[in-house]
C-alpha cells in the first residue's frame, strides 16, 4: 500500500514517497487490481483483492494527500436497488476486483469485474459530495473482466476487450458503448449521420465537406 508520486510537469521528475507502509500497521490491506481516483487531495481505493480475496465498497480505503495518512470512508447504499447476487440486498456494489473506474467531475463510476466465481455486467456510481452509491440501469451485454474502459467529455462510456468466459479465460476484443448522461444534440447528430453514412470514415474531406459535416 505504498504510495508515490511524480510531477510531470517538472523539467526533471522525480518519483516522491508519500506513504511507506511497511512500519503502520493502521494501513489498509494490501491489494491489486484495484482502482483509484483523486477528488479535493482526497485518494480513494475502489475494490481490488488478492488471488483469493475481494473488498468491498460500504468503507472505502482514503489516503489523505496532504496529510498523508490514511483514513477511510463510510459511503450510504443505494435505497432502491434491491440486488440478488450473492444473496446481498445492501444496495452496495458486489466486492470486486479487476474492473474498471472513471472519474468525471465528482462522479465516479465502477464497471464489471470479478469476485473469484463472478463476472459482473454491472455499472454502479459514485457521488464523491453525497457519498451516495446508485446502480445504474444498464446492463453490460456481456459480464467482462480485466477491460479497459474510457468516458468522454460528452458522457459516452466506450467499454473495450477484457475476459468473458473463466472456464476458457477467453478474451474479447468487442467493443460496447453507453451514454451515461443525455448527448449533446450535435453528438446526436453526428451517430446518426454515422448510421445512415456508414462508410463516413472513408470518404475524401472534401466530400465530407460538401455534404456540410463539421472537418472535426
Amino acid at each position: 500500500m505504498d504510495i508515490n508520486s511524480i510531477d510531470l510537469t517538472s523539467n526533471s521528475p522525480i518519483w516522491e514517497c508519500l506513504y511507506f507502509s511497511e512500519s503502520d500497521q493502521q494501513k489498509p490491506l494490501p491489494r491489486y487490481r484495484h482502482e483509484m481516483c483523486v477528488y479535493n487531495n482526497l485518494l480513494y481505493i475502489l475494490g481490488g483483492g488478492t488471488s483469493t480475496t475481494v473488498f468491498g465498497f460500504k468503507t472505502i480505503p482514503t489516503f489523505y494527500l496532504v496529510e498523508r495518512e490514511w483514513k477511510y470512508t463510510k459511503t450510504e447504499p443505494d435505497k432502491f436497488v434491491i440486488d440478488f447476487s450473492n444473496n446481498r440486498l445492501d444496495g452496495f456494489p458486489d466486492p470486486r476486483r479487476c474492473h474498471s473506474a472513471l472519474a468525471r467531475d465528482h462522479m465516479v463510476y465502477i464497471i464489471g469485474g470479478y469476485d473469484g466465481n463472478t463476472i459482473f455486467d454491472d455499472i454502479w456510481r459514485l457521488d464523491l459530495l453525497t457519498l451516495q452509491w446508485i446502480k445504474l440501469r444498464v446492463i453490460l451485454p456481456n459480464p467482462v473482466y480485466f477491460h479497459a474502459s474510457t468516458l468522454t467529455k460528452d458522457g459516452q462510456l466506450i467499454i473495450f476487450g477484457g475476459v468473458d468466459n473463466i472456464e476458457e479465460n477467453r478474451r474479447t476484443d468487442k467493443v460496447f458503448s453507453v451514454w451515461l448522461e443525455p448527448p449533446s444534440l450535435r453528438a446526436m447528430c453526428m451517430e446518426a449521420v454515422q448510421h445512415y453514412i456508414p462508410n463516413l470514415s472513408t470518404m475524401s474531406p472534401d466530400i465530407i465537406r460538401e455534404l456540410g459535416i463539421p472537418e472535426d
